[in-house]
Parts: C-alpha cells; sequence; structure tokens
C-alpha cells in the first residue's frame, strides 16, 4: 500500500497520514507528528431582496404628485428573478403595475402590464 504523505502547517515538513475521519462538513486528518488538521465546508443558501422607493413632492400639498416603488424578488410561481414596478401618478390620474420576469437566457419579458385610472377623491 502507498505512503499517503500532507505537509503539516505547523511543523512545515511533510508527515505521513495516520487516520482520516470523515464527519458530516468535513474531516479531520491526524498526522505522524500528532497535530490535527480539520477541514470544515459549510453551506448556506441566502436570498437577497431590494426594494426602491420614491415620492414626488410639492410645497404647500400634502400628497405627492407622483410615487412609486421597484424591486426585485423571486416569482412564486416559477421561481424565477422577477422585478415589480408599481407607480401613481396623480397630475395624469392613473396607477401603472408592471411585472417582468427572467427567462432561460437571462433576458426581461414583460408578464404582466395593468393600468388603470386612479381615482383621488381629495384636491391635490
Amino acid at each position: 500500500m502507498q505512503d499517503y504523505r500532507m505537509l503539516c502547517p505547523t511543523c512545515k515538513e511533510e508527515k505521513d497520514i495516520l487516520v482520516i475521519e470523515r464527519f458530516e462538513d468535513g474531516e479531520t486528518i491526524k498526522l505522524s507528528c500528532g497535530h490535527r488538521l480539520h477541514n470544515v465546508e459549510k453551506t448556506e443558501v441566502i436570498g437577497l431582496r431590494d426594494q426602491a422607493g420614491w415620492k414626488h413632492r410639492r410645497p404647500g400639498y400634502k400628497k405627492p404628485i407622483e410615487e412609486g416603488k421597484e424591486r426585485t424578488k423571486i416569482s412564486g410561481e416559477t421561481k424565477r428573478p422577477t422585478q415589480e414596478a408599481i407607480r401613481v401618478d396623480r397630475i395624469g390620474k392613473k396607477f401603472v403595475h408592471i411585472v417582468r420576469e427572467q427567462n432561460e437566457c437571462g433576458e426581461w419579458e414583460i408578464v404582466h402590464e395593468h393600468e388603470d385610472p386612479f381615482p383621488d377623491n381629495s384636491t391635490t
């Protein structure tokens, strides 16, 4: 059987590997000099989201002329990256909702576009 050797980072010399103990998330290598090397691998899945909102205000008026928000998220149905934009225009009196989804090629395509008249009951 072939001897297995490894460079000990503490001794700075090449030593024989005596035992390799494997664990669920890594391993421990025991060398002939008595030192042990621990190799551990951890994997964690994280999700990132971002959102930006704005308001266009005028002095002397309570409500903004225009406001909106844009955000990225993961679609609930297709599990793909999605961009959602909502805009309320009080001067033009409209509400716009646009949803774009990323396809397999990485291009953004519109999957939902909705524009309604915005019912503004108060004076702006």
